[in-house]
């Protein structure tokens, strides 16, 4: 009888041990899951502002390329207008030298 009674003495603290250490063992698990909750959370964090930050980027970028684009198109039109008035005044210039090379042409002729 009292080998038995050793025994469920022996069994009963290796059943407080069990429990104790599952519990341990719960919380451990409990405390890594909430850890693991944490950097997700941060990390999708991160993600965002990182996204929000190149999408301010991508912006900036963007509206720096509009306005070089606009500059470009004003200054192919200034010099478009350029070229088309230096022709212009070009062709005025032949046509009066023509006009008085003809003149004295004429002149020597008669």
């Amino acid at each position: 009888m009292v080998e038995i009674s050793k025994k469920n003495e022996e069994k009963d603290k290796a059943q407080e041990r069990l429990t104790s250490e599952s519990a341990a063992q719960k919380s451990t698990l409990q405390s890594i899951a909430e850890n693991k909750r944490d950097i997700e959370n941060s990390k999708e964090e991160e993600i965002r502002q990182f996204a929000e930050k190149c999408q301010a980027e991508l912006q900036l970028k963007w509206e720096a390329y509009s306005q070089q684009m606009l500059a470009d198109a004003a200054n192919y039109q200034k010099l478009q207008a350029e070229k088309e008035q230096q022709a212009h005044e070009n062709e005025q210039k032949m046509n009066r030298i023509v006009k008085e090379h003809n003149k004295r042409v004429s002149e020597k002729l008669e």
